[in-house]
């Protein structure tokens, strides 16, 4: 399973952060700063809405151990340190150094809830972790959610076919992913939801190949 393969999380977990923009750090200084300065003292504590607009499809990505991947990308969170130039010439290196221990501390305190009567998931945080990654949080989840409702449209419309015709195949058994995606981040969704809804990534009974996250 790929939530189980460390390494294939690492690797993605450093095109997550990617996403993250050096714009939304250099404008949170000021509550860095205020975070630094009130050791001890009262944390606001917010958090990320992901909802997933329907039922079923939370349903299905509770099945998916989508909260555990969730609480795997938060805990690896951080400044790659191949971006580090890029942040050091936006602000000074300190204020970048602080705000990787910032990461590696307040990841670490994360929390996932699920909110059956909205239909989302809740990324419980502190209120700068939202700053700094809600934009790459939704970039990744709206993702999530067009793959999955295109993947079970899918799975539908075969099913559908195959009592037609009476194949006795279940619906994933007549599909594969025979297609290039533009980035690792991409392939990874695609992957991750794949595998868990039983659809093979190639036309043989191979497992996948996740080399793409280490290019």
């Amino acid at each position: 399973m790929i939530l189980d393969n460390i390494e294939i999380i690492d690797n993605f977990s450093l095109h997550f952060n990617c996403r993250l923009t050096s714009l939304d750090f250099v404008d949170n200084v000021s509550e860095l700063i205020a975070l630094v300065n009130n050791k001890g003292g009262e944390v606001i504590e917010s958090a990320i809405f992901l909802p997933c607009g329907s039922a079923v499809i939370l349903d299905q990505l509770v099945k998916f151990d989508y909260p555990n991947l969730l609480k795997e990308i938060c805990k690896r969170v951080t400044i790659n340190k191949e971006l580090l130039d890029i942040y050091n010439s936006e602000m000074q290196i300190e204020l970048v150094g602080l705000y990787v221990a910032y990461l590696r501390h307040s990841n670490q305190q994360i929390e996932i809830k699920l909110n059956p009567e909205t239909h989302s998931f809740a990324i419980i945080c502190q209120d700068l972790f939202v700053n700094l990654t809600i934009s790459a949080f939704s970039q990744f989840h709206t993702e999530i959610l067009a793959q999955l409702v295109h993947f079970n449209e899918l799975i539908e419309k075969i099913g559908k076919y195959n009592s037609i015709t009476s194949d006795s195949n279940l619906p994933t058994d007549n599909l594969f992913i025979n297609s290039k995606v533009p980035t690792a981040f991409s392939y990874f969704i695609i992957a991750y939801l794949a595998e868990n809804l039983y659809i093979r990534l190639k036309p043989v009974q191979d497992q996948c190949y996740l080399s793409k996250l280490k290019d």
